[in-house]
């Protein structure tokens, strides 16, 4: 099965691989039916975006002796200092003191949880810095029915997704 992503405009279906589509057509049999499924995209985030960034929030939390909540909560505040994004989080001052108060990841859109993926990468390569090549610790990059596709240590190596494509 082959999925085609488009929009909607003035009532008319616009593909955005048009030519890909009309070939595979050209390829159908005379009379043959087909069902086109019309899925609305929403910006919420899926669950597999949620379930990922929980495994690496454990491989995180594995390698600095943290819980993966503690640490779920360390890269929403690393993603709030990068975008100064409010549904992250916010500062909040308490008897003198700076606190960050954590948002919820079940709020987070599609693009926010790509800034969290991000910031998990980057602690990574932190992390990773000081230790040799065979002794990184990698984040396991997954497809479709959560087969692993590559293990990866940072960001340019893990393969592109076409989710993140339509998103940047």
């Amino acid at each position: 099965m082959q999925e085609y992503s488009g929009t909607i405009k003035g009532g008319r279906l616009i593909l955005d691989r048009r030519k890909a589509f009309d070939g595979w057509a050209m390829k159908q049999k005379e009379n043959a039916r087909f069902i086109l499924r019309i899925v609305k995209e929403s910006p919420q985030r899926e669950v597999s975006q949620s379930n990922a960034h929980f495994e690496r929030c454990t491989i995180l939390g594995d390698e600095v002796g943290m819980d993966k909540r503690q640490v779920s909560n360390l890269l929403m505040q690393d993603a709030f200092d990068e975008t100064r994004n409010i549904a992250y989080g916010e500062y909040k001052t308490l008897f003198g003191r700076e606190y960050f108060i954590v948002g919820s990841t079940a709020e987070l859109t599609k693009n926010e949880f790509w800034q969290l993926k991000r910031a998990a990468y980057k602690r990574l390569q932190f992390l990773n810095e000081d230790r040799d090549a065979d002794a990184w610790a990698l984040f396991p990059e997954r497809g479709e029915n959560g087969v692993i596709l590559r293990m990866c240590a940072t960001w340019e190596e893990r393969p592109e997704d076409r989710q993140e494509k339509s998103t940047n």
